[in-house]
């Protein structure tokens, strides 16, 4: 199995399908709770009174928000427990470069304010690089152009949401900004999705390519995917033309 001597390549089909159903299940809720909230700005707007109807869509507000709540922080926790896995398989997978985060630093600057509004792109932007089959993409600090779309449009839609609840606003601009927010959530769950399944595909293949080529040190057992330098980077045995060499991405 290609990896590091520190971190082994983990399959992440089982984990990924978890994460992608509670991303979708969090969409899900929040486009209720958006639409019922924009809704009763509606009717405040329009009737200007706290009738029957305008307290009934209240109370449905106040029962979504929790269970909303809840499950986006599930689906939060669990993309970073993925991110985790990502990182310490990118790691693993990793020929010419090393990770430039650690899988603990990976998860760390989601949580660092300040931090967190653009650290988290530059460490999934790495993820994607050290995943890509291509390893000419490792080491290369770019910004993926998907990630960095779905970072913004997360980032702007926090933002956006937050505003939107502000009663300083007048109806009007609640509503269109309740409307903005619901759109920007769905975007991001669309790139969200993208990068998520991406990675995955990503890292299986490279897996494979390098698992196909990958060799172990007759002396000391130390898993080989560069023998050009004729030989074990661990233990100085040479490695014999018996070897495969790496495989040429």
């Amino acid at each position: 199995m290609a990896g590091s001597t520190q971190h082994t390549y983990v399959d992440m089909s089982g984990q990924t399908k978890v994460l992608k159903v509670f991303i979708v299940i969090r969409m899900l809720v929040t486009l209720c709770l958006s639409a019922a909230s924009i809704y009763f700005l509606i009717l405040l707007e329009v009737n200007g009174v706290f009738d029957d109807k305008v307290k009934m869509i209240q109370s449905l507000i106040l029962i979504l928000m929790l269970p909303t709540g809840l499950i986006s922080l599930t689906a939060f926790i669990l993309f970073l427990v993925w991110v985790n896995r990502a990182c310490k398989n990118a790691h693993a997978l990793s020929v010419h470069h090393e990770m430039p985060y650690t899988s603990g630093w990976s998860v760390g600057w989601f949580l660092i304010p300040i931090a967190n509004l653009f650290m988290p792109a530059r460490v999934i932007s790495a993820i994607w690089n050290h995943s890509n089959p291509d390893t000419n993409l490792e080491g290369e600090k770019t910004q993926n152009s998907v990630v960095g779309m779905w970072w913004k449009l997360w980032v702007i839609n926090k933002i956006v949401d937050q505003i939107s609840s502000n009663d300083f606003f007048e109806l009007s601009t609640q509503r269109t900004l309740g409307m903005a927010a619901l759109v920007l959530d769905v975007m991001m769950t669309i790139y969200w999705m993208k990068v998520i399944n991406t990675i995955q595909a990503y890292q299986e293949e490279k897996h494979e390519k390098l698992d196909s080529l990958v060799v172990r040190c007759a002396g000391c057992g130390e898993t080989i995917t560069d023998a050009s330098s004729g030989e074990c980077p661990m233990c100085g045995e040479p490695v014999g033309g018996e070897y495969e060499a790496e495989p040429a991405f």
